[in-house]
């Protein structure tokens, strides 16, 4: 497996800032929305016991089978935020895929396709009282191959 996280940094916009910029809040004058970006990836390239495990990432998405699925069948994952279960995130198949929430256990299935599957997770975390941000954006992209 190889895993990869990324600090994507802070953004801010709107009111009269006007377009978004790579810069935070405090540091956009008139900006009302500030957003810290941050994304994790995963890609399996071989599947074992070992990939249904946690690695430890912030983000992560963890299959909760430990072989490669086929064409067509369900895989279910695990959606976790700091080590905890994580409910009501976005999961996808790609950017198009039927969008399916996580359950109160951090579960979701998606059903797989032939080639490379990108599973797509996303979760906005609003913040209040902070002079440079409004909401943390977390993003994941786990991807294996289907035969």
């Amino acid at each position: 497996m190889i895993a990869v996280e990324l600090d994507n940094g802070f953004f801010s916009g709107g009111g009269s800032a006007g377009a978004i910029r790579n810069v935070r809040m405090d540091q956009n004058p008139g900006a009302t929305r500030g957003i810290h970006a941050r994304k994790f990836h995963k890609t399996v390239i071989a599947w074992n016991a070992l990939t249904q495990r946690d690695i430890g990432q912030v983000f992560e998405v963890t299959p909760l089978q430990g072989r490669a699925p086929h064409a067509g069948d369900w895989l279910e994952l695990r959606v976790q935020l700091q080590g905890k279960p994580l409910p009501g995130a976005t999961v996808s198949l790609g950017e198009n895929g039927p969008p399916a929430k996580t359950d109160a256990n951090g579960h979701a299935k998606i059903q797989t396709a032939r080639g490379t599957n990108h599973v797509q997770v996303i979760f906005r975390q609003p913040v209040q009282g902070n002079a440079q941000i409004t909401e943390r954006s977390y993003e994941a992209l786990f991807s294996f191959a289907v035969h």
